[in-house]
């Protein structure tokens, strides 16, 4: 996020830092609704399992990139201090636990990833013309 880097604007920052918190957490919600209505073998809506193949599809296309810097900015330390946000000292207080949770929203977002790309984005096995090679 350069243009936030520029600025210094770290209230801008954070607005973004949970705003992509909020949209991983409406995700998993989804998620886990679709896996619990497969489980019990009734959907009483279905506008959350369009909904998230949407979410999951611009999070992988759109927001992958935004949301991972936004994570790894957090992780950056210049002269003891958090990069954007410089009223943070790094690995004291308030910042190692939003270290810890970036670390583990990376984690869940790298993971998150690796899923989409293989359900989304899988290639044929099968060629469906029989006499191609």
């Amino acid at each position: 996020m350069p243009a936030i880097e520029d600025a210094g604007a770290a209230a801008v920052y954070w607005v973004l830092y949970y705003a992509c918190v909020v949209y991983l957490l409406i995700t998993f919600a989804l998620f886990a609704y679709v896996v619990y209505s497969s489980r019990i073998h009734k959907y009483y809506f279905l506008w959350p399992v369009k909904l998230l193949k949407v979410m999951l599809s611009v999070l992988e296309w759109i927001l992958f990139v935004p949301m991972m810097s936004c994570f790894v900015s957090m992780l950056k330390c210049e002269k003891g201090y958090q990069f954007i946000d410089t009223s943070m000292v790094c690995f004291g207080g308030m910042h190692i636990v939003f270290f810890g949770f970036s670390v583990l929203l990376i984690l869940v977002l790298l993971v998150l990833s690796l899923l989409i790309a293989t359900f989304f984005c899988s290639s044929q096995l099968e060629p469906s013309d029989a006499f191609s090679a």
